[in-house]
């Protein structure tokens, strides 16, 4: 029961910090964003993540979760490029997007083709007990 918990949250996560990060780009750059993004990016991260309805299967988790990195591997991309305005690659929504990403999902490029899956073992970071009380 916890793992089905916490793989829902970390789809939940995924989505709304993609989201987030849309969101504050959608404020400070509006035409360059709808230039780098499709309309059907408004059906997925239009609303809030957790007032939809996530897939009950394991394969449509896996299939959103997928969709959500590699969009969020391109938003990347994009705020980062050389057709970007200043500062939308570094700010705070970017930056946790970046983070988000680096620590739920790796992305494998093979000449043209991606493939983005979700990390499996979440990398090191926590801080032992030890080191907080030192």
């Amino acid at each position: 029961m916890l793992g089905a918990i916490r793989e829902l949250n970390r789809l939940e996560l995924a989505g709304e910090t993609l989201r987030a990060a849309l969101e504050a780009l959608a404020a400070a750059a509006p035409g360059w964003l709808a230039g780098v993004i499709d309309p059907s990016w408004q059906r997925v991260y239009g609303t809030r993540i957790d007032d939809l309805h996530l897939p009950e299967s394991q394969a449509g988790r896996r299939e959103l979760m997928a969709r959500y990195g590699t969009d969020g591997y391109f938003l990347l991309e994009q705020v980062h490029g050389p057709g970007a305005p200043g500062g939308c690659g570094s700010c705070p929504p970017s930056q946790a997007l970046r983070r988000i990403w680096v620590q739920q999902s790796c992305r494998e490029v093979t000449g043209s083709r991606q493939e983005v899956r979700r990390r499996e073992k979440l990398p090191g970071g926590t801080v032992s007990r030890r080191a907080e009380t030192a």
